[in-house]
């Protein structure tokens, strides 16, 4: 039996945001409402400004998607006047951008800059999750999602921002992961409500942190060459933790990330990283993704976000960091880990357990 999107015949006025693709043919989208259909890829600012110039003062904002479309139901709210109470109604159809629990949107203004508009504090926000909404998700979007939720909680853990609330939040999210990453291939209910849950404690640590380097470097890789934003926002990940632990190896973030990847020490992250992008990225995006790093920067990344990083980068730092990430894309994988070669659902990513246990005394 189709399910009846909740509220949505009493809030009026309203407007139903999905993705390209429309809303999911197992809901049932009440008649009289104003469906709009959004582009995945980016949020220009100039279409949320579109939209709302077409539409009467709203009560209530549905949004059935992936993350984009959570941003524009969110952006869409914070151009009207706080004139009564706004009601927004988010059912993801994706994971990892954890949008559906954040108060701010990304949007990028005419001439491709990143900016974030904030949710009205009146805005009452209701989050429904559908595991069963993700499961004709294909595998490429499934990888793409797990990165992006993958590299919140990660970099959530070293941000000059993070909190006590926030570590745990990341702490847990990433030991779904791990877990997840041992089963991969599944395609259960069970397996996409891990991943929502996952994808959801990063969506609440980023949101209390803030992103960091990995995300700053990786803006004009997905808006310049169309690279899927986990792909990129992952793959600065192993470049910038050696950059921190050759600089500052007894930082205290470096340990706590080690403990929320299983890993013996800070040293072991590394090949931990590494595994994960070149298990995780396809070749051929891997190659995509040298390449446009390899081109060269044409803007200089998100300043707010560097900021957030623990360690001061400056250009010629960002330049060799570049470089490290390219050549990282390129590598085989670490013999750290083992890749099931059975094949059929359900095979993953093990990672060979540690000939001893973590130093107890680590910071």
């Amino acid at each position: 039996m189709a399910d009846t999107i909740p509220g949505a015949a009493v809030m009026k006025p309203c407007v139903l945001l999905t993705g390209s693709r429309g809303a999911p043919p197992n809901l049932d989208i009440p008649p009289g409402i104003r469906s709009i259909r959004v582009n995945e890829r980016a949020l220009p600012l100039g279409l949320i400004h579109e939209i709302r110039s077409s539409l009467a003062p709203l009560h209530f904002v549905m949004a059935v998607g992936g993350g984009t479309v959570m941003d524009a139901a969110k952006a869409l709210l914070s151009l009207q006047a706080a004139e009564w109470p706004t009601y927004v109604d988010l059912i993801p159809t994706t994971f990892g951008t954890g949008s559906e629990v954040t108060r701010f949107a990304t949007v990028y203004d005419i001439e491709g800059r990143k900016q974030s508009v904030l949710l009205p504090a009146s805005t009452m926000v209701r989050v429904h999750y559908r595991p069963e909404l993700l499961c004709t998700l294909p595998d490429l979007e499934v990888r793409a999602g797990f990165c992006d939720a993958f590299a919140h909680c990660f970099e959530s853990l070293w941000a000059r921002n993070a909190t006590p609330e926030s570590v745990e939040l990341a702490t847990a999210g990433m030991r779904i992961g791990m877990k997840i990453l041992h089963n991969w291939g599944s395609r259960t209910d069970e397996h996409f409500r891990a991943l929502q849950n996952m994808g959801r404690l990063g969506g609440q640590a980023i949101s209390l942190t803030k992103t960091t380097a990995a995300h700053a470097l990786s803006y004009e890789w997905t808006q310049k060459w169309s690279i899927p934003h986990g792909f990129a926002a992952a793959a600065a990940l192993p470049s910038l933790h050696s950059f921190c632990r050759d600089r500052a190896p007894g930082q205290r973030s470096l340990w706590i990330q080690a403990r929320a990847m299983g890993a013996r020490n800070p040293a072991e992250v590394h090949d931990h990283l590494l595994h994960v992008i070149q298990f995780l990225i396809p070749a051929d995006v891997r190659w995509r993704l040298s390449q446009a790093i390899r081109s060269g920067r044409v803007q200089a990344p998100c300043p707010d976000r560097l900021a957030n990083f623990p360690m001061v980068l400056s250009p010629s730092l960002i330049n060799q960091l570049d470089g490290q990430t390219a050549m990282d894309l390129d590598v085989n994988a670490c013999s750290a880990f083992v890749i099931k070669q059975e094949g059929g659902a359900g095979d993953g990513m093990r990672i060979t357990p540690p000939a001893e246990p973590m130093n107890p005394a680590c910071p």
